[in-house]
Order: structure tokens, then C-alpha cells, then sequence
């Protein structure tokens, strides 16, 4: 649920996001917390 509660967050702060489409701004977020996880958390 955190991964939602971030969404949420970020198509609130990013004024921008609204001239994106809901699926390019999930893509895009997706692809964010992916490389986030992918890192190693040292």
C-alpha cells in the first residue's frame, strides 16, 4: 500500500503529470520504484 500512498503523493506534487495519461504516469512510476528497488539499500 506505501507503493500507493507514493503515487498518490507524487500526481499531487507534479503539475505536469496532468498532461500525462494515468497509464504513461503508472509507467512511469513503476519504472521509478523499480530502480529504487533494484539498488542495493546499504
Amino acid at each position: 500500500m506505501k507503493n500507493v500512498i507514493l503515487s498518490n503523493d507524487l500526481h499531487q506534487l507534479s503539475p505536469m503529470s496532468s498532461k500525462f495519461t494515468p497509464a504513461l504516469n503508472e509507467s512511469a512510476i513503476s519504472s521509478f520504484f523499480f530502480k529504487l528497488q533494484s539498488k542495493p539499500m546499504d
